[in-house]
């Protein structure tokens, strides 16, 4: 065996064994909290504030009531139109746990192009054009 494929050979090893340990970001997001139960893990501009076991019990309670009340089997792709807060994490984290894919639209931009953006995904919902 020649010396480069050798080392090719480890590479692809070193590569497959870190495949294996590294967690699920759902997981690891579960584990972290739990170490952090009683500890401040996320917070906001508006002095919203949640220690990780609060933060693992909302992810967790917004992701029963998005299966239950909002998405369908059908959905992989969610928009998320919320501003950068506590909640929009907690959202993020519970669809993340739904296996869905997410994208964080900008809350600033205007319905035409909230629109747009909305359409290039295949999102099956529009905004409403600004009266």
């Amino acid at each position: 065996m020649k010396c480069g494929q050798a080392v090719q050979d480890l590479g692809a090893d070193a590569v497959s064994g870190r495949k294996q340990r590294t967690l699920a970001l759902p997981r690891a997001m579960i584990r972290n909290c739990r170490k952090a139960m009683f500890r401040s893990k996320v917070s906001d501009s508006t002095g919203v504030e949640l220690t990780g076991g609060k933060l693992l019990a909302g992810v967790l309670v917004m992701r029963r009531l998005l299966l239950r009340h909002v998405l369908t089997p059908d959905e992989k792709y969610v928009g998320i139109l919320l501003p950068p807060s506590v909640g929009s994490v907690v959202t993020n984290a519970a669809l993340s746990m739904t296996g869905r894919v997410t994208a964080n639209l900008n809350y600033t931009a205007t319905p035409d192009v909230l629109n747009s953006c909305i359409g290039r995904r295949g999102f099956a919902a529009s905004v409403p054009a600004a009266r």
